[in-house]
């Protein structure tokens, strides 16, 4: 890619698998497909394709964390350790590659994506879920374009080490 285009100057690692289970009845097999997915693959993107940023002095990674990363929630364990990871190794990144290049994570709420679609299917858990944001709605996806778009910009070019919540105010309760 780099020979093709002549290289790049944002990093976007957005990977996301769930699985709503106790920690009783989740195997560990699906912890373990969870954790590998969502947080050793921005890992691996990070060391992989944030090496030529870091080379050529410049860039901007994004990171997506979650609203569950921040504060946890019921039966989304392996979830929220696996993006609570990506808030942390954000801010380790931030550090290790600054000042030359900037990495931040988004956090969203919850939105209307595959991810959520066949859960909002439960009525009563997409009514509680929904009240839990003081918009009183799910997110659109592209919702979350502006953000990306204002991290990947130079408008951002003070933020690092950030995890931008685009949640409808669910984090501010």
């Amino acid at each position: 890619m780099i020979e093709e285009f002549g290289g790049y100057d944002i990093l976007c690692n957005i990977p996301g698998i769930n699985t709503r289970q106790s920690v009783l009845e989740l195997s560990e097999a699906r912890w373990r497909q969870i954790l590998e997915v969502n947080l050793t693959g921005v890992f691996l993107a990070a060391k992989v394709l944030g090496e030529p940023l870091v080379n050529q002095q410049s860039g901007s990674v994004i990171n997506m964390a979650s609203i569950r990363g921040l504060d946890g929630g019921p039966n989304q364990s392996a979830y929220s350790a696996s993006k609570g990871g990506v808030v942390q190794l954000t801010k380790g990144l931030a550090a290790e590659w600054a000042p030359d290049v900037r990495v931040n994570a988004l956090a969203p709420g919850y939105m209307k994506t595959p991810l959520v679609r066949e859960a909002m299917e439960d009525k009563e858990w997409h009514r509680k879920m929904r009240e839990g944001h003081m918009l009183e709605r799910f997110g659109e996806p592209e919702e979350v374009a502006g953000a990306a778009i204002y991290l990947a910009a130079e408008a951002s070019s003070f933020v690092t080490g950030t995890i931008l919540s685009v949640d409808g105010g669910w984090t501010a309760q």
